[in-house]
């Protein structure tokens, strides 16, 4: 089985779907998977509203700016902040705060999505109240996303990141640790690297995704 890295290392954003069906088994794994997100206080201010009606997703879809894709995804699912829950628990303050939870329980659902074998995107450029009119909710509920589900339809390709040594820092702001002295003073650390990239490696080989075969080649090089 893949661990956690090997699904964070797969997620794409996906712009093109197929038209295979996406069941509702996997549609509650995403949801479940985004619910157990952490939040401000607990108050778990997410809502999920799932459209598979045509009717409805054309209407979504024309509140999005230039994301006519969106139309090829069997499923939109959006993610609602409860606006009316975030003050009253934490007041106006609140909406802000459990925001950032609402983010955190999307990012869930992406992978979820990408353990599932499926694709999705994090949109967020549209007209709430246009959103809110399509899919029938109060204006106590605010648009974080629209997320597209289904199976890919186009070819991904390889994720650069940035160098991990250039955007971590140690004790303070600004200072970093050269290779030399991470293998120094932190040597465990190292070892713990170049384990989980092992078993990365080894995760791929198993169950290799077709869309990241290259990935595999630059995990290897990263260990010469």
């Amino acid at each position: 089985m893949k661990d956690f890295l090997a699904f964070a290392q797969e997620r794409r954003s996906v712009r093109k779907f197929s038209s295979k069906s996406v069941s509702d088994e996997d549609i509650a794994d995403c949801l479940l998977a985004a619910s157990f997100a952490p939040s401000a206080g607990d108050i778990q201010p997410w809502e999920f509203v799932v459209i598979r009606d045509v009717s409805v997703r054309d209407a979504i879809v024309s509140s999005c700016e230039d994301a006519g894709w969106l139309s090829t995804a069997p499923v939109l699912v959006i993610i609602l902040l409860n606006v009316h829950r975030a003050v009253s628990y934490h007041g106006e303050e609140g909406v802000l705060w459990s925001r950032d939870s609402v983010c955190a329980a999307i990012q869930n659902f992406l992978l979820a999505a990408t353990s599932r074998g499926l694709g999705s995107c994090w949109v967020a450029s549209f007209q709430s109240a246009s959103i809110l009119e399509a899919i029938g909710a109060p204006d106590s509920v605010l648009p974080v996303a629209v997320l597209p589900l289904g199976f890919s339809a186009q070819s991904l390709i390889e994720k650069d990141v940035n160098p991990l040594d250039q955007m971590t820092f140690w004790d303070v702001y600004g200072q970093r640790r050269s290779t030399e002295d991470i293998n120094m003073e932190f040597k465990n650390f190292g070892e713990l690297v170049h384990k989980r990239l092992s078993d990365t490696k080894r995760s791929l080989e198993e169950s290799p995704p077709s869309f990241i075969s290259s990935l595999k080649e630059k995990i290897s090089s990263w260990k010469k």
